[in-house]
């Protein structure tokens, strides 16, 4: 696995990437913006580091979400003005 992993959703944890620097996890989240319902707009994935995320099986899938009470290192959110 590598360094950095990209995790975005809104109501379910959605798996977008992972990178070996920050600055390409940067550039993948900037590339998939997801436009949130309720009024909260665009909102841009966020970065977790690799220690931070376990891996679930769904049945269907395995793939990586956060684990409890870790925090993302890199958290975007576009203000409005």
């Amino acid at each position: 696995m590598k360094k950095y992993v990209v995790i975005g959703g809104q109501y379910d944890y959605k798996y977008i990437g992972q990178s070996n620097t920050l600055r390409g996890a940067k550039w993948i989240a900037t590339h998939n913006v997801e436009l949130w319902d309720n009024w909260q707009g665009l909102v841009k994935p966020r970065i977790y580091l690799a220690s931070d995320v376990r891996l679930i099986n769904n049945g269907y899938f395995i793939y990586p979400v956060p684990k409890l009470f870790s925090e993302p290192i890199q958290d975007f959110q576009f203000k409005r003005a």
